[in-house]
């Protein structure tokens, strides 16, 4: 079974990645960043199954108004991101895996950082609904003080979230939760609070 977790920056779906498989975050970021592994995301993002849906996604956002509105991540970028998880998900890559940012938090980011509206995003998602059906598609959710607070303590510097003032900060995560609490309603995904976490991981321990 493939285990996909999608909310807020700060919400924890990281923690419970590295507390389930057993590494730590950087040693997560070091293997996505290996060599082979980036030679096969080039490859694939030119295979047949890569470029229709890039084609696809790209026909859903035709009328859409691209303007980013939080970071300057180019919308060729996070739809590769999209495409890239999509693809292996389609071609049965890896029948075990846990992604801390799936398909649907990339779908939603992309959402957030060009301002669709929530039918759209849910009308994206809805077309990879397919290659989800094997995917436990699970949404960590937490208070929003208890997001802005983690994001606090981590004290990252890493994106260009990590800069955002105060105001900016607590804008984005408000609009990144409300779009996944009501992301998470319509496709009756888990939730999952914060403080029940740790309950969480031994349950995926023991199975």
């Amino acid at each position: 079974m493939k285990i996909e977790f999608f909310g807020p920056p700060g919400c924890g779906k990281t923690y419970v990645k590295e507390k389930i498989v057993g590494i730590s975050r950087e040693e997560i970021s070091q293997k996505a960043n290996n060599r082979v592994l980036a030679k096969v995301k080039k490859l694939s993002k030119y295979s047949p199954i890569s470029l229709y849906y890039s084609k696809k996604l790209r026909a859903m956002l035709f009328n859409e108004d691209l303007s980013a509105v939080f970071h300057d991540l180019t919308i060729s970028d996070m739809l590769d991101s999209i495409v890239l998880v999509a693809t292996s998900y389609k071609i049965g890559f890896s029948s075990h895996s846990i992604l801390d940012e799936g398909l649907v938090h990339r779908i939603i980011s992309l959402g957030v950082n060009y301002n669709l509206s929530t039918e759209k995003i849910i009308e994206i998602i809805s077309f990879f609904q397919p290659i989800l059906k094997n995917v436990d598609v699970i949404f960590i959710s937490a208070s929003i003080n208890e997001i802005l607070e983690s994001i606090r303590l981590r004290n990252r510097k890493e994106s260009k979230m990590d800069y955002f003032d105060e105001y900016k900060l607590e804008k984005f995560v408000k609009k990144y939760d409300m779009i996944c609490h009501k992301v998470a309603t319509y496709f009756d995904f888990r939730e999952i609070r914060r403080q029940e976490i740790d309950d969480f991981i031994r349950e995926r321990k023991l199975l």
